[in-house]
């Protein structure tokens, strides 16, 4: 910028190339947190995306493999307010 010129509410942004921005940069603009960061320095790369009903026999096969269980834990009761655990 040469001076005596003003700087615009736009300059310096970059804008996406596509409408949709992918999960792991939404990830690091709310959270400052990248997700595809590996502990051992590398990157990680997104292998396959499964969607919740349609592929659920994939989806059980891999979490089974992972020795994860495929059935969520029962929801406990609700206590009275004044129950001591102690």
């Amino acid at each position: 910028m040469r001076a005596g010129t003003r700087a615009r509410a736009g300059d310096g942004i970059v804008l996406p190339v596509y409408a949709r921005i992918d999960w792991a940069s939404l990830i690091r603009r709310v959270y400052l947190e990248d997700v595809l960061a590996c502990p051992c320095g590398g990157r990680r790369r997104l292998v396959a995306d499964i969607g919740q009903r349609a592929q659920r026999e994939a989806i059980v096969a891999i979490v089974t493999h992972l020795g994860i269980p495929t059935e969520p834990p029962p929801i406990a009761r609700a206590r009275d307010p004044s129950f001591d655990a102690a």
